[in-house]
């Protein structure tokens, strides 16, 4: 893994997403052989992933803004930004905020917004 080009913080997400949906899968494969219906689940399902779905809206919307920015390339770490009446060099570009750092030494989280 330490080849593969990925942060830390990269792959010890996929790393416990990939365990999440093999237990999940191992799950619903031990109940398939129990002989349960599994349609009983998917009104829960329905009523989770709508809730989920209106929830993360949000984030949502600034991590598709993050990747919109980062694929045009029209900012990138060592630009002189202004914020109101204070200036910044960027210091870091993510697909979910942008970290700023002003004259003064402090650095600001900002985050990416439609």
């Amino acid at each position: 893994m330490a080849k593969s080009g990925l942060t830390a913080a990269v792959q010890i997400l996929l790393y416990r997403l990939g365990t999440v949906l093999l237990v999940a899968a191992g799950v619903v494969i031990v109940l398939h052989y129990l002989g349960l219906d599994l349609s009983v689940f998917a009104l829960f399902g329905g009523a989770l992933g709508l809730g989920l779905g209106f929830g993360l809206q949000r984030i949502f919307a600034n991590l598709a803004s993050g990747f919109i920015l980062l694929g045009d390339k029209s900012i990138k770490p060592g630009d002189v930004i202004q914020l109101g009446d204070k200036y910044g060099w960027i210091n870091f570009l993510g697909s979910r905020y942008v970290s700023v750092v002003t004259r003064d030494g402090i650095e600001h989280l900002i985050p990416m917004k439609t």
